[in-house]
Formats: structure tokens, C-alpha cells, sequence
């Protein structure tokens, strides 16, 4: 599951930058499943490693963010 949702989050990083050498500004939204900060989950420390708060994940939207 983890190495599917980290295909998904590279593609659409991909997709972001094509759009944007072409001039492109581009807006996505929805839910990606992920808890990016420790206030978005309840017991952070307990679920450090529970897919949707995993550091890897967390560390890819806060790349995708800084497209």
C-alpha cells in the first residue's frame, strides 16, 4: 500500500511540473489520506508508525506543497 501511494504522490508531482514549464497554474484538491501534522492525529507519538502518518509520507506533501 505504502510503495502505491508514494507512485501516486511522485506522479502527480510530475504532472504538477509539466503543467507549470507550460505557464500552467494548476489546483488540486482532495483527500490524500495523510496526516501531515502531529495536531491532525489524535496520539501522534503512539501512531508514528501507522500508514497515513508515516515520516515518509509526511516529508513527500510537504515537497508536493513546496511545488
Amino acid at each position: 500500500m505504502l510503495d502505491y501511494k508514494l507512485d501516486f504522490y511522485h506522479k502527480m508531482e510530475e504532472y504538477v511540473e509539466s503543467q507549470k514549464k507550460q505557464g500552467k497554474v494548476v489546483l488540486i484538491t482532495g483527500d490524500f489520506n495523510i496526516c501531515h501534522t502531529e495536531i491532525d492525529i489524535a496520539r501522534p507519538k503512539e501512531n508514528q508508525h501507522s500508514i497515513g502518518f508515516l515520516p515518509i509520507e509526511r516529508a513527500e506533501l510537504d515537497h508536493f506543497q513546496s511545488l
